[in-house]
């Protein structure tokens, strides 16, 4: 928490990260790149903040490959929360 009782600016980005993990075991890429060892890098991130997440609340992660290219691809990624019902932050 940050010193206005808000989920500190950095977690979102943990949010997205475990987002990001999800959805590599989803689709198997763990084992993709312990064959090749060949693995991705973070090359740059973003976020959006929409609405600012306090304690309590439940939250649902998700992320999206929305674009792949020759040698890079970008993931989206949402947070939602259930106390705003609305989507706290977006990023890539």
């Amino acid at each position: 928490m940050d010193s206005f009782g808000h989920v500190n600016n950095i977690v979102y980005f943990r949010y997205f990260e475990s987002a990001r993990i999800a959805c590599f075991d989803r689709i198997g890429y763990p084992a993709s790149m312990e064959a090749s060892g060949v693995g991705p890098i973070l090359a740059a991130t973003e976020c959006r903040f929409r609405v600012p997440l306090t304690y309590p609340d439940q939250l649902i992660a998700g992320s999206v490959i929305e674009q792949i290219g020759d040698d890079d691809f970008t993931m989206g990624y949402g947070v939602f929360s259930r106390q705003h019902n609305a989507v706290a932050a977006r990023g890539s």
